[in-house]
């Protein structure tokens, strides 16, 4: 999250004191958790998957833009060891209200750690597919070598890799800053990510899976969120 005036700047979102990590199904999971048949707990759900957070304190009031980004899924058209590519989203909120501003930079980092999914409850973990670090599946600046107007799969960079799935943290809160991998295999995800010549890609899932909410809900004390209207 950072001020309005700054959501153009790559810099500026990746430098943010603020960030909130969970796992993709945190609060949600597969209907039937027997479907087994893109691997255990990967089955299809009609659940909304959503976290919060709380507003960053020195944040003043006004325009703010909110980046969101979902890494980790995997079962690329149905390939239980393939990997997305990245999707990144923002929307742009009104800060009003609230507990008193504190200097901006005076708290410490308030990058936060949730884990626990539908696949690993109760622990600090999640399940994911080749990285658990932001940028490892990033094709920014690329395009398909060989695109074909009939073809759907010509015309994307995915996979990423042919890794298969691990359970851990984001990258960040590793031992090391890395990650600690343990096997596993499926997953509930069925997206499919479209790239054009000039890098600008979309991302949509197959109506009979699960269709997530790509704006996270936000909270924070008695401070106020509006929506805007603008585009980032």
């Amino acid at each position: 999250m950072v001020p309005f005036e700054e959501s153009d700047s790559w810099s500026a979102l990746n430098s943010a004191s603020y960030a909130k990590f969970s796992c993709y199904e945190s609060n949600c999971g597969p209907d039937d958790p027997n479907d087994s048949y893109f691997g255990p707990m990967d089955g299809p759900g009609d659940g909304i998957c959503s976290t919060s957070f709380k507003i960053p304190q020195d944040l003043p009031d006004g325009k703010v833009t909110v980046q969101w980004i979902w890494y980790g899924g995997g079962v690329y058209d149905g390939q239980l060891e393939a990997d997305f590519g990245e999707y990144y989203t923002c929307t742009d909120y009104i800060i009003q209200g609230g507990s008193d501003l504190v200097p901006k930079g005076s708290l410490e980092n308030q990058k936060v750690w949730q884990g626990g999914d539908a696949s690993n409850p109760g622990t600090d973990l999640c399940k994911y597919w080749s990285s658990s670090r932001i940028g490892d599946c990033c094709f920014g600046g690329q395009s398909p070598p060989n695109p074909k107007p009939d073809d759907l799969f010509s015309q994307s960079l995915e996979p990423c890799s042919r890794a298969g799935s691990f359970v851990g943290k984001a990258a960040e809160f590793e031992a090391g800053g890395w990650r600690q991998w343990k096997k596993t295999v499926g997953t509930r995800y069925l997206f499919r990510r479209l790239c054009g010549r000039k890098g600008q890609c979309i991302t949509f899932g197959l109506r009979i899976y699960l269709e997530h909410d790509p704006i996270p809900r936000l909270q924070a004390d008695n401070r106020r969120l509006h929506q805007s209207t603008g585009q980032c």
